[in-house]
């Protein structure tokens, strides 16, 4: 039976989240926030309300985070809002001298700071960017910081293991070599390749408490994305003032699409959507590019701003439900001219011959001549557009993907469906925009590339098999509730052998031994010692 909630109930822990937070839970979230604590005290045991409350009151530090994590929103995805990506492309071609020489002359490095990185997602992607449109190109390097209010969240984006379902959506030109999958149990999961890894640093943050935080660095580039919603105007306002008391007086800001920032101290200009810089620099930058011509009249100079023009796509599939959903998803982008479609590989070869087209997605599964006949008999590698899949047969299914992939496809993304089309329109709408910068910047597509990733299945265990590992848990004597979560989360083939405890002993420590008897059958070895230098709340 499920435990009542009232409104009373939820106004409280509403309360409780933003005392924590800052964040402002309004009226429409109140159902999202009576589901996950439903969750919580389902896991908890607790049959009532007042049961928690009491629960509340002896567990009160542990409880408070528990329920910030349960509203924190983890909503997010590899490379999203790509449009960002160039905006930071745009403001490093424009900065390279300054940055090197600044590089040369002290070892600054450029720093980027991602000051909500959720799960670390946004890190890792701009990681592996400026791998290759910073240090590659331009031979600086990078550090990257990313900090956020959940703990948990943190934890998970230092560990930078991934489900294969969320790296299958990076585009294939950012996958070899930035990522090493796991093999038997743990082939679903993919980690950050080591040389990725050690350019990030995390930590927990409450972008409420900016002016307390040592950091002292200013930054080059910050990313606050799509967590302002979360605030109240006066909160925005405070946050933001303060996120840019740290910025570079050269560098960007950067907000998420939906957060335009306007208010009366915000004295930065905008330079692309959601993305700002003070005017000095604007203006700077405008009289050493511009030389005394009008912006308008100046030629594209950098990647990003080549493949702006407008483009046109060629839609191979059958189905008219699909077709109506290309369709839409490709309205979203102002820079697309029109969308036309083939029923076929034949109808596309003609349409090819007798039309210019800047993109082709195609699916594989087609009457007369499927996608892969097409790719085939009939694609011009050298002359033709660059070919997006979009099919039913998503990367998992290794031997029809890899095979479009080596017979000259640029990447794939399964098929859009209704309950997941906005995280299909943005996967679609990026790995467009690679195909064209591809195209645009022309460099050859490496065959073996593309399968890569794939491959790597075959490969030797690059990620640890966490069921054959000895664990180790750390624990302070405030930690007890959270200790009991990771114990009775050992089941099945993700529980280790062994566990050794590290239980900080001092005279007010709690008895633990019966405890953890009843919470997991693993063996155990608990390690006693007033030694143990840990802070509270320390796991």
């Amino acid at each position: 039976m499920l435990v009542p909630i009232s409104p009373g109930d939820i106004v409280k822990l509403a309360q409780v989240v933003r005392e924590e937070t800052g964040n402002q839970v309004v009226e429409k979230n109140f159902s999202m926030l009576e589901s996950r604590i439903r969750s919580h005290l389902l896991k908890l045991g607790i049959k009532s309300m007042s049961d928690y409350w009491e629960h509340f009151r002896l567990n009160e530090v542990a409880e408070r985070a528990i329920i910030q994590g349960l509203m924190t929103t983890h909503y997010t995805f590899f490379f999203r809002e790509f449009a960002h990506f160039e905006a930071v492309e745009r403001w490093i071609e424009q900065e390279a001298p300054r940055l090197k020489a600044r590089y040369f002359a002290n070892k600054q490095p450029v720093r980027i700071w991602s000051a909500a990185c959720s799960r670390g997602q946004e890190i890792y992607s701009l990681a592996i960017f400026l791998e290759i449109n910073l240090l590659k190109k331009q031979g600086i390097p990078f550090e990257l910081i990313g900090t956020d209010i959940d703990a948990e969240s943190v934890s998970y984006a230092k560990n930078g293991v991934y489900a294969i379902k969320e790296v299958n959506t990076i585009p294939q030109v950012y996958l070899k070599g930035f990522w090493r999958r796991g093999t038997g149990s743990i082939q679903d999961f993919a980690a950050v390749h080591p040389s990725i890894k050690e350019k990030a640093r995390f930590e927990s943050l409450n972008l409420l408490e900016l002016p307390k935080w040592s950091n002292t660095y200013k930054f080059d580039v910050i990313f606050c994305r799509n967590v302002f919603i979360y605030f109240s105007e006066d909160n925005v306002r405070k946050i933001s003032l303060d996120l840019v008391q740290r910025l570079d007086p050269k560098g960007l800001f950067i907000s998420g699409m939906s957060e335009p920032l306007r208010f009366k101290e915000w004295d930065l200009v905008s330079v692309g959507p959601s993305c700002y810089r003070r005017a000095a620099a604007v203006e700077a930058n405008t009289a050493l590019t511009v030389t005394g011509h009008s912006l308008a009249a100046r030629a594209p100079s950098t990647v990003s701003e080549r493949i702006t023009e407008r483009y046109r796509v060629l839609c191979v599939d059958d189905s008219k439900t699909i077709q109506t959903l290309i369709k839409n998803i490709f309205a979203q982008d102002p820079a697309c001219e029109r969308v036309e479609f083939a029923l076929n590989g034949r109808e596309a070869r003609e349409k090819l011959d007798a039309g210019k087209y800047d993109l082709i997605t195609l699916d594989i599964h087609m009457p007369e001549v499927n996608g892969i006949e097409f790719l085939e008999h009939l694609y011009k590698r050298r002359s033709d557009p660059p070919v997006l899949m979009v099919s039913s047969v998503n990367r998992t299914d290794l031997e029809l993907a890899t095979k479009s992939l080596s017979l000259g496809a640029f990447d794939y993304v399964e098929k859009p469906a209704m309950n997941n089309l906005q995280k299909s329109t943005d996967e679609i709408l990026t790995k467009t925009k690679m195909a064209l910068r591809h195209r645009h910047v022309q460099e050859p597509i490496e065959v073996s590339s593309v399968s890569g990733f794939d491959a790597s299945i075959s490969q030797k265990i690059v990620v640890p098999d966490a069921s054959q590992c000895l664990r180790i848990i750390a624990a302070s004597e405030d930690c007890t509730l959270q200790l009991e979560q990771i114990l009775r989360g050992q089941r099945g083939e993700y529980r280790s052998p062994a566990l050794l405890i590290c239980w900080r002993n001092t005279p007010d420590a709690p008895p633990i031994e019966a405890q953890i008897l009843k919470w997991t059958d693993r063996q155990i070895v608990l390690l006693r010692d007033e030694t143990l230098p840990m802070k509270p709340k320390c796991l």
